[in-house]
Parts: structure tokens; C-alpha cells; sequence
């Protein structure tokens, strides 16, 4: 359970299976212990707590420049982002528990310049996406590119492979009717202008 006494509000965290029933038919259980204590009251299973603190401690750690150890100190009493951390003021924020106030101080003026520095930090970060996208998008179609030409050369190595069999199977074929015909009758006048067709014309 996370408290924030100076915002009247609580985080309860429960086992998966049993979010439904903490949180009641149509939210009917949390909305009656908030009718009751005043409080908001959120409720979250264990796995969506644990991605929300894993987030929460790396955008501390990258907001304040702070090792994870420091950031987990950091959210274990309640404060997930810089924002915060200034807002609650130096003197609340000194009073936290197992670090010295000097190292507080120098987090809170951190964690102050985070937050007027963001939108530029924001918009360099959207930029770098950005050409990251861009980059991705150029090299998807330059693979797709190189892809095409050597489906191309592929096709254009088959079809060579097949017309050089074609040829050789054409070269290898017998001779052509009509060349047969031409050879016969070459034959034929051949042996009639022989000497022994003639005599046998004259016996005649």
C-alpha cells in the first residue's frame, strides 16, 4: 500500500486474482471505502503495479541522473516522477527517511530543472524517434529493393538456363523432313547420270 497523506490518497495493490473482488461489481467496493475514509483510492493488481514502478523508477533515473538504487528509494516513499518531487516542496522533501539532506536538496533543485527543461527534452526525444522511424522505413525498402533485383537476376538466370537447353536439344535433333527429301532426291539424279543407268537405258 502506498500513502500520500498530503494528497489524501492510497494505492492499494492485490494479487491478480483477487482484483476483481477488492475492486467490486462496477467499482461499487472502492467507491464506498472512499465514501467512507474521504480518500481517493486506486486499486491495481501486482503485475500492473510492477510495470508502473518499473517505469516510474527509470523515468526518475533519467530525470535526476540517479542510480536505480536511489530511485527505488525515491519511489518507495511515493514519488514517481520528478513533478512531484517539486511539488511538494523542499522542506517535505527533506524529511524523507535514509538520505542525508544535502543529496535531498541537490534531487529537489534536479528534479526542478527536469521539469523546466522537459518540453525540450520531449520534442529532441520525439525527434530522435523520428529519424529512428525514418531510418527503420529507409532500410525496410532498401532490403525490399535488394530483395527485387535478385528475384530478378534469379528469373533472368533461369530463363538464360532454359533457352541454352532449348538450343542444345535443337542441335541434337535429327534432321528436319524436308532436308531428307532434299538428300533423297540428290540421291536419285546422283544414279541416273551413273554409266550403268545409261546402258540399261539403251538396252531398253
Amino acid at each position: 500500500m502506498i500513502i500520500k497523506e498530503n494528497e489524501k490518497s492510497m494505492e492499494i495493490i492485490v494479487p491478480d486474482d483477487q482484483l476483481s473482488l477488492a475492486i467490486g461489481k462496477r467499482g461499487q467496493n472502492v467507491r464506498l471505502a472512499a465514501n467512507l475514509t474521504g480518500w481517493n483510492i486506486d486499486i491495481f493488481s501486482e503485475t500492473k503495479m510492477e510495470e508502473m514502478a518499473k517505469r516510474a523508477k527509470t523515468r526518475l533515473v533519467e530525470d535526476l541522473e540517479i542510480d536505480e538504487a536511489t530511485a527505488t528509494v525515491l519511489y518507495s516513499n511515493a514519488f514517481r516522477s520528478a513533478e512531484e518531487i517539486q511539488q511538494i516542496g523542499l522542506e517535505e522533501f527533506s524529511k524523507i527517511p535514509g538520505m542525508d539532506k544535502e543529496s535531498l536538496k541537490k534531487l529537489h533543485e534536479r528534479a526542478v530543472q527536469a521539469n523546466a527543461t522537459r518540453p525540450e527534452r520531449d520534442a529532441a526525444k520525439a525527434e530522435a524517434a523520428k529519424l529512428e522511424a525514418a531510418k527503420a522505413e529507409a532500410e525496410k525498402a532498401e532490403a525490399a529493393r535488394l530483395e527485387a533485383e535478385k528475384a530478378e537476376a534469379a528469373k533472368l538466370e533461369a530463363d538464360k538456363a532454359e533457352g541454352d537447353k532449348a538450343e542444345g536439344a535443337r542441335e541434337e535433333s535429327p534432321v528436319s523432313s524436308g532436308e531428307e527429301t532434299t538428300e533423297r532426291l540428290e540421291k536419285t539424279v546422283s544414279e541416273s547420270d551413273s554409266p550403268d543407268s545409261k546402258e540399261e537405258t539403251k538396252a531398253g
